[in-house]
């Protein structure tokens, strides 16, 4: 039964490495995810990093919580531009993790 769990999650793994991987060769672009707001978040921790107050009185509570996190990234040395690279994947592969192992659970195959 444990060799079920634990192969359970190295197939859930791997299958979710695969997925990105595939989709992230496919549709970047200079290391970047397309799309029209990817130099928007790249600013946008910049600017949190910067100015944390101004930036959430200046959104609104809109969209803030992104760019707060990744702004922490920025104050310890890491530059918005990295951050934009691989903080989204994380995100991304954390919730198809979560996502396939709760399809694993419900089907009893854990």
């Amino acid at each position: 039964m444990k060799f079920k769990k634990i192969l359970t999650h190295i197939l859930t793994l791997c299958f979710v490495l695969l997925a990105f991987a595939y989709s992230y060769v496919l549709f970047s672009h200079n290391g970047l995810p397309i799309g029209w707001d990817t130099p928007r978040y790249v600013w946008q921790i910049a600017y949190a990093a910067d100015d944390l107050m101004g930036f959430i009185a200046e959104n609104g509570g809109y969209n803030v919580l992104y760019a707060v996190f990744g702004s922490f990234f920025v104050r310890i040395g890491v530059a918005p531009r990295n951050i934009e690279i691989f903080l989204p994947p994380i995100f991304i592969l954390l919730l198809l993790y979560i996502c396939i192992l709760s399809l694993f659970i419900y089907f009893s195959f854990y």
